[in-house]
Order: C-alpha cells, then structure tokens, then sequence
C-alpha cells in the first residue's frame, strides 16, 4: 500500500522525516552552491545536502581527489586507521593554537555532538577530582 506522500509522486522512496506531508523536490544536477530540479528550477543549496560544509556541487579539486580516493578505496570506519585521515589529522594539528594536538573525526553531526558531551562530562569530572568546578552542567533536556 502506497503512503499518501508515495500517491502524489512517482518515486516508491520517502522524503526525510522533515519533509513529511509534502511533496519533495526532485535534485536532479548540482552546479557551484546551487542545486536543480529535474523540472529545470534552480535553488540556492543552503543544506549543502550530504556535506557538513558547501564547497560547491561539481568543485573539481574535491571530485577528482575523491575518484582518486575512491580508486584506493571508498570507505574506511573512522575507528580505523588511515593514512589520507592521518595527513589530515596532521594538517590541522599544525595550523591548531598551541595545545589543541588531538583531531577528533566524525561521520555526523550526532556523534559529533555527542563526542562534544563526553567530553565536557570527561573534563568536568578531571576538574571535579582536582577540587574545581567547570561550568558544565547536563541535566535531560538541556546542557547549561
């Protein structure tokens, strides 16, 4: 049985959970920082779509050293190793302020944010075995 969104189109895949109730734009070609649709609209990408950063649909520098990569490889899991990951690591620790070494790599914004908590709880419970106090406070719903 079709869902109600599935009825208006004729694609069999859903929209993400935040299109619900609408029908979703079809992204057919991406140029720069906008993207088309296959009825030839063209919108400004302010979601920068996968990316966690807009460098531009079709930027050749990122899709060629991503053939290249992909030819060694596609994927690997970030609790793995990887040299292309360790000059990178490198990279940023070298252009970091004085005592940021470490360069911590995620694959979404969740874990990211997520990392970010732990670590503030790891910091905060050092500072609290030292007899200081961080200003760090997690409560359910909120962190002050």
């Amino acid at each position: 049985m079709k869902s109600e969104q599935q009825a208006r189109t004729d694609s069999p895949a859903l929209a993400h959970f935040g299109m619900m109730g609408e029908e979703p734009l079809s992204i057919t070609e991406g140029k720069g920082a906008y993207v088309s649709t296959e009825d030839n609209e063209t919108y400004l990408d302010f979601t920068s779509q996968l990316y966690c950063v807009n460098a531009g649909h079709g930027n050749e520098k990122i899709t060629d050293r991503m053939a290249e990569q992909s030819k060694r490889i596609q994927y690997v899991s970030s609790a793995l190793g990887n040299d292309q990951r360790t000059a990178l690591a490198a990279r940023l620790r070298d252009i970091s302020p004085a005592g940021l070494e470490d360069v911590f790599f995620s694959i979404s914004g969740s874990e990211a944010n997520e990392a970010a908590l732990h670590s503030l709880l790891h910091l905060q419970n050092q500072f609290a075995r030292r007899g200081r106090v961080a200003a760090v406070q997690a409560t359910e719903d909120k962190i002050e």
